[in-house]
């Protein structure tokens, strides 16, 4: 049976005793000329790029991997999937069309260098590992919440594609994950890194759970409490939604309850009855109506 319990060593106390890399530099300045960027990605646009990416003949589990991770964080700017020993980084922006080629062009060279600095964040991920973080892509995505630091080398079979869609300019980049090497000056201090890992383990976990590889979401989940993340609280109801799906129900249940049990939580009324929810859902009626009912308190 699969548990999800405490670490029997924190992750940070391995940090202090690790070296660091060599020297490096702010791999890109952003380009300061684009005018009218839109906040959100239209629908138009959003299908503009899906038909992109079907046309680049990508394998299909490679589509349905950045399909679930860009559906469950739309507002994201960049997607990180490793699949088969490839590493591939989706990143977007915004911008207007009616604007000189030659400042179209930079803006796609732009996109396109982001990109690759993604894949030597992944890269950098390795040293993350060693520490006791286990997820290379949500260690990628919290290292570019935090800093452009990351300076490396990508190595022969580097590929890549740009385009203009609608409303936005879109790059995507991919190599064997074992033909990126990255290098780190200075770590962000795990004061700021265990947060932006923890955001970043969530949307990666219930972009996996989307794609039906509900053991794998589980292991992120299971991460997050060893990790003790404190947001969102969702993430226990969604780890026992994993539990439902491998018809663990027992284990299922056992999750709810911790949530709904522990005193020192503020939950809503929309966790509490979709707790409760679950709780229908693995056989327990007579516990789910008690949900129900606090869920209605709290509503008053």
């Amino acid at each position: 049976m699969t548990k999800i319990c405490n670490p029997n060593s924190q992750p940070h106390q391995k940090a202090a005793r690790n070296s660091w890399f060599a020297p490096a530099f702010i791999l890109l300045l952003l380009l300061g000329c684009i005018a009218r960027v839109s906040a959100l990605p239209s629908e138009s646009n959003t299908d503009s790029l899906n038909t992109w990416l079907t046309e680049l003949h990508l394998p299909a589990s490679v589509l349905r991997s950045l399909q679930a991770r860009r559906t469950v964080d739309a507002q994201a700017r960049q997607w990180i999937v490793q699949n088969e020993q490839q590493v591939y980084v989706l990143a977007i922006q915004p911008v207007t069309t009616d604007i000189h080629a030659q400042i179209q062009q930079a803006q796609r060279g732009n996109v396109e260098m982001r990109a690759r600095h993604g894949l030597l964040l992944y890269a950098a991920g390795e040293t993350y590992q060693q520490q006791g973080f286990n997820n290379r892509e949500a260690i990628a995505k919290a290292l570019a919440l935090l800093d452009n630091t990351t300076t490396g080398q990508l190595l022969t079979g580097l590929q890549s594609r740009s385009t203009l869609l609608d409303t936005s300019i879109a790059a995507l980049v991919w190599i064997a994950e074992d033909r990126i090497i990255a290098y780190r000056h200075q770590p962000p201090p795990l004061t700021r890194f265990l947060p932006a890992y923890c955001e970043a383990l969530y949307p990666t976990a219930k972009a996996l759970f989307k794609e039906g590889r509900h053991r794998q979401a589980l292991i992120l989940y299971q991460e997050m409490y060893a990790l003790q993340c404190q947001q969102p609280l969702a993430y226990f109801l969604d780890a026992a939604d994993c539990f439902a799906a491998l018809n663990q129900s027992q284990d299922a249940r056992r999750m709810v309850n911790h949530l709904l049990n522990d005193t020192k939580l503020l939950l809503s009324s929309g966790i509490v009855e979709r707790a409760g929810d679950l709780l229908l859902k693995t056989g327990n009626e007579k516990e789910a109506n008690r949900a129900y009912e606090q869920a209605l308190k709290l509503m008053q």
